[in-house]
């Protein structure tokens, strides 16, 4: 059942209770007009009073206008319907899948498995995960449109949360996750290094009073995991002001890294219009698929 369903059989059963409501209320003026209730005794009758036939005396009652019991019902309506909603989607993410919990790491093994329920027919292809990191706004969906489809778009939506790809390309399945690079999602990023087979951190090289907050970012991912192949993105090169990738090896301090790490630094562009040029970002696809082909 879908809480827009849900929301609107709600809705409906709260509509006929008021409107049963109503009807009973006036049904019950009735009645008292036809049982004799409410009379009075002999003489004028007192004030706040009506005559009836019979010396049946009434009680005047104003009725609530038609239009106030109607906006009450829609009210009522609309609150239940966001109320079911929000349990709906409560409910989704605390069930969804057995033995996934409610936690970040059990909800993308779920969405692998999904993916790989997708998979192309016929062969078993390799399965191997790329980690794409970053400080928010450094242009990492960008990177990620750009290296799955070469289709044109003015406006990339920033990651608020998780966003994820698949390619299958000589004989790999590629699974990209990128996590969002705002500092309360940060503190998620060690949570999927173990499942990764290459980490891809872009960096924004305009944005340099940053660099430092970047740098220190990276090194505490990359002590978690010594071994972990690593590629660095000195993206936004189209920008007059962008460093080059020799002056963000030094301001991130690549050269302190292990010498048993591969480690590769690309200068790159995740725009249209920089597709056909030194730093496009397929450059970056080339090398991954490069990457996750060694034995």
């Amino acid at each position: 059942m879908t809480s827009s369903w849900a929301g609107a059989l709600i809705c409906s059963r709260v509509g006929r209770l008021c409107r049963g409501t109503r009807t009973g209320w006036i049904d019950g003026l009735r009645a008292a007009v036809t049982s004799g209730a409410g009379t009075a005794g002999a003489g004028a009758p007192p004030a706040g009073t009506a005559g009836g036939v019979g010396g049946v005396q009434l009680r005047r009652c104003r009725m609530a206008p038609p239009g106030a019991l109607r906006d009450l019902t829609l009210a009522l309506g609309a609150a239940v319907a966001a109320l079911g909603s929000f349990l709906y989607i409560a409910w989704k993410i605390c069930f969804r899948g057995t033995g996934t919990g409610t936690d970040w790491s059990g909800w993308w093994e779920q969405e692998l498995r999904e993916l790989r329920e997708r998979a192309p027919a016929g062969d078993v292809l390799d399965w191997r995960q790329v980690l794409v990191l970053g400080l928010d706004g450094a242009g990492k969906s960008s990177v990620l449109h750009y290296i799955c489809s070469q289709t044109a778009r003015e406006h990339i939506a920033p990651t608020h949360g998780f966003n994820s790809a698949q390619l299958y390309i000589e004989g790999l399945e590629m699974d990209l996750l990128e996590v969002g690079g705002s500092q309360n999602l940060r503190a998620y990023w060690p949570h999927y290094l173990s499942q990764a087979h290459v980490l891809v951190f872009v960096v924004d090289s305009v944005d340099r009073s940053r660099l430092l907050t970047a740098r220190q970012e990276l090194h505490a991912l990359l002590a978690a995991e010594p071994r972990l192949p690593l590629v660095v993105l000195a993206n936004k090169q189209d920008k007059s002001n962008a460093l080059s990738a020799a002056e963000l090896q030094e301001e991130l301090a690549l050269h302190m890294l292990s010498g048993q790490r591969e480690l590769f630094l690309l200068p790159t562009s995740a725009t249209w219009a920089s597709l056909s040029t030194a730093t496009s970002v397929l450059r970056v696809k080339s090398l991954l698929v490069t990457l996750l082909s060694q034995p």
